[in-house]
């Protein structure tokens, strides 16, 4: 950095003294070490203002202040830095440099802390050779290289590497290193891991790791290749003789891309609205040669879908999905997908016990058998197919002929236009309450989606069935939305009325493979404490349980909710909002001391140790249940005091006395809290329901 200001008037002051150079070596000393090409001072601790030179005098000082302010930011970085939990030092900094510079400070002031020995750089170099792995990163990492990884949660101020073993790698002489997932593709990633464990996109954050001298890569023994294409994934992992990374130093956070700031309108339109689809004609409208073309204008359509099938077969792949079977089977099904698009009536073709699976397209009075013979991409028999290499379908490959209606599809078929039903199996029968990839077709979704969304979610109920499951006496339930979310599964919103029409109810959820998501339930004002909503919920559970998800989930509310469900078994999603609920109740107890305090109820000193024996009973993991439960004895001076404060919470006078007299400190400070809940259906948390629901109906003479 220069000073030109305090080295030009140095120079001009030194001329006058006949002075070749102020520096602090002496006059004429040093030559002009400490000043640039036009004699500009270069070093501050250089130079030396001449007596009486007030001006000097006074610049000196600005300097002397400047490297003493200098001083004290780096003496804070490094408190931080040693300890990044200390807050008091992150404070201070913060007052003394701007928020936006304090990741840039303490980058620096890590580079002036002292450094690990040279040879702690080496211990990554050896594990590797210990363990015959061969690095990717070619050229080798340099210092300050950026590597980005996915990851969900609450980031702390230190991140801890975990050890080799953790990420796939071998843990012999792995002492000195530790390792983690990093990825260039994040995209990627926040779809893919959202996908493998249920996660929600929009929280997923991206680390930005700065790569230190001696880091490298090696290729991910665990996430090796994608599931749906074969492709190798973009994933690397990183070995570092670190045990810990800082943040603002080793790391940075940003958001995900599905949190960042969305572009144009137009572009968010266009992400939520799918592409318009060319309307399906009806066959049956057609001539014997007009259907015969529009058969064989599907043949690029099937081709293609076919060639997708067999581009994802691995039958080398231990875990092959197709058991050695062939793919016969999925290549008519993508058939099937594409004719039923295009308005046809499908079946499956070929007789039981064949080693091969065609489509059978009709439009209810003529009948076509459509297939890619297997002698096209496979061969083989029974269980034993085996892949052809370097097969390219074409659409020349579809083979559509004309066969016999009746011996094809059957003489029992009955067109529907003309007063015939479909077949529909009793949907509360055991078994059949969920929804096949046929059942999806006739709920209007596309062959293709149905079967995607049928492999995806197996447990979405059939509409009939969702009544049935939900029936409550004296209600009439309907179905309002019913659809499948690419992210969430089945979704759909039912509707409860009386006898006289009025609506009584509206409950919405969501249903996946991993858990029941409870949207949202609404009771009508004039129909509430009837317990329609607790029979409500119960059913709900009785379809997560049946659907064999481990977990339950919805939003506590701002009312009555956030204390209702604590007692009904939810409990907390996340720590920060235990904690948050924890404070929310010693904060009223608080209250309550504060005007026992003021009305000289109580001393300091008892104020103190009451406050301190709450502490302990509300500190620690208690559960929501737990909190909502909880009751702490005073004696009963404290409770015209409990009265007034617990009446900003509480307005029934009922509920307000009752709260008094048994000290319901966790009721009244829950009461208003909105927090996320999650009951764990491998739990008690559906035994905490089922006795908060009986409990329920007691109270309303229902027993």
């Amino acid at each position: 950095m220069t000073y030109d200001w305090l080295g030009a008037g140095l120079l001009k002051a030194s001329k006058k003294e006949g002075k070749r150079s102020p520096c602090s070596y002496g006059p004429g000393q040093a030559g002009n070490a400490c000043r640039d090409e036009e004699g500009h001072t270069t070093d501050a601790e250089h130079a030396v203002a001449p007596k009486g030179d007030k001006k000097s005098e006074a610049r000196r000082e600005a300097q002397e202040d400047y490297r003493e302010n200098q001083q004290d930011i780096e003496r804070l970085a490094q408190a931080v830095l040693e300890d990044p939990s200390d807050r008091k030092a992150y404070a201070a900094l913060a007052a003394k440099v701007e928020r936006k510079d304090i990741p840039n400070v303490l980058r620096e002031a890590q580079e002036k802390m002292p450094k690990e020995e040279e040879e702690s750089r080496g211990y990554v170099d050896d594990y590797l050779r210990a363990n015959k792995l061969e690095p990717v990163d070619d050229p080798p990492l340099k210092a300050g290289d950026m590597l980005t990884r996915v990851v969900w949660g609450d980031i702390d101020d230190v991140i801890y590497p975990p050890n080799t073993g953790v990420v796939g790698l071998s843990t012999y002489q792995n002492g000195a290193v530790a390792a983690m997932h990093v990825s260039g593709d994040t995209d990627y990633w926040i779809n893919r891991l959202a996908e493998d464990y249920g996660r929600d996109p929009k929280d997923a954050k991206i680390i930005t790791i700065y790569a230190e001298e001696g880091d490298r890569l090696v290729d991910d023994p665990q996430y090796a290749a994608d599931p749906e294409t074969g492709i190798k994934a973009d994933s690397a992992v990183l070995v570092t003789h670190r045990d810990e990374l800082r943040r603002g130093v080793d790391f940075d956070i940003e958001s995900a891309p599905q949190q960042r700031e969305s572009g144009s309108e137009e572009e968010a339109r266009a992400r939520e609205e799918p592409p318009a689809q060319e309307e399906a004609r009806n066959p049956a409208d057609m001539s014997d040669k007009e259907i015969m073309t529009y058969l064989r204008d599907q043949a690029p359509k099937i081709a293609e879908a076919a060639q997708r099938i067999y581009d994802e077969w691995n039958p080398d792949d231990e875990f092959d999905d197709y058991g050695g079977g062939g793919i016969c089977d999925e290549v008519a099904a993508e058939i099937g997908g594409v004719l039923a698009d295009a308005g046809f009536e499908v079946i499956d073709g070929g007789q039981e016990g064949s080693d091969h699976a065609y489509v059978v397209a009709h439009d209810g009075k003529r009948a076509f058998v459509v297939d890619i013979p297997a002698s096209v991409y496979e061969t083989g028999a029974g269980y034993s197919w085996e892949k052809l290499p370097d097969v390219e379908i074409d659409p020349s490959d579809v083979q559509i002929y004309e066969t016999d209606f009746e011996g094809a599809v059957g003489d029992d078929y009955e067109d529907e236009e003309e007063g015939g039903d479909r077949d529909v199996s009793d949907a509360s029968s055991p078994g059949k309450e969920w929804a096949s990839a046929d059942d999806l077709v006739e709920e209007g979704f596309s062959r293709s989606d149905a079967r995607d969304y049928a492999r995806r979610f197996p447990h979405i109920p059939k509409q009939e069935a969702l009544l049935d499951m939900f029936e409550i006496e004296g209600l009439r339930a309907a179905v309002k939305d019913y659809y499948i979310d690419e992210d969430e599964g089945a979704v759909y919103t039912l509707r409860f009325f009386d006898d006289g029409g009025s609506l009584v109810s509206e409950f919405e959820m969501s249903l996946n493979e991993d858990r029941l998501d409870l949207r949202s339930l609404d009771v009508e004002r004039d129909y509430q404490g009837r317990g329609y909503g607790m029979e409500l919920m119960g059913k709900a559970l009785d379809l997560a349980l049946n659907a064999e998800v481990p977990e339950v989930r919805l939003q506590a509310n701002r009312t009555v909710g956030g204390y209702a469900w604590a007692l009904m078994g939810f409990d907390y999603r996340w720590d920060e909002e235990r904690e948050d609920v924890s404070h929310g109740i010693v904060s009223k107890f608080e209250q309550v001391l504060d005007a026992a305090l003021g009305l000289t109820i109580i001393d300091e000193d008892q104020y103190d140790s009451l406050r301190n024996a709450f502490e302990e009973e509300v500190g620690g993991s208690l559960s929501a249940f737990e909190h909502a439960s909880l009751v702490f004895d005073l004696p009963s001076e404290f409770d015209e005091v409990m009265r007034e404060v617990f009446r900003n919470s509480i307005s029934n006078e009922a509920a307000l006395e009752d709260a008094v007299k048994n000290r319901r400190f966790g009721k009244v400070g829950m009461l208003g809290t909105k927090w996320y809940g999650s009951l764990d259906m491998r739990g008690d948390g559906r035994d905490i329901f089922d006795e908060y629901s009986e409990k329920s109906r007691k109270r309303r003479g229902k027993a």
